[in-house]
């Protein structure tokens, strides 16, 4: 499970407080532009929120976790 801390919305002050409440809840941080295109007369900011790489690699080892238990599980081991 994850939380969205990097969002163009998000000042400094609250993408800590979502890294905190991450942290505490054992979640994974993640973030995006949140682009679904132009919106008004807003440009769209695809590619502009910078995530960092440590949140690939948690979510890797996420899924890693997750495979793992799923073949455990499969096979009753």
């Amino acid at each position: 499970m994850g939380i969205e801390a990097w969002h163009k919305s998000h000042p400094a002050n609250v993408v800590k407080k979502f890294l905190n409440i991450a942290d505490e809840l054992n979640l994974i941080a993640t973030g995006g532009s949140d682009c679904h295109g132009a919106y008004g007369k807003e440009t769209p900011l695809m590619g502009k929120i910078k995530v960092p790489y440590s949140v690939v690699e948690s979510l890797e080892e996420k899924k890693k976790q997750l495979d793992d238990n799923l073949q455990c599980t499969m096979y009753n081991v």
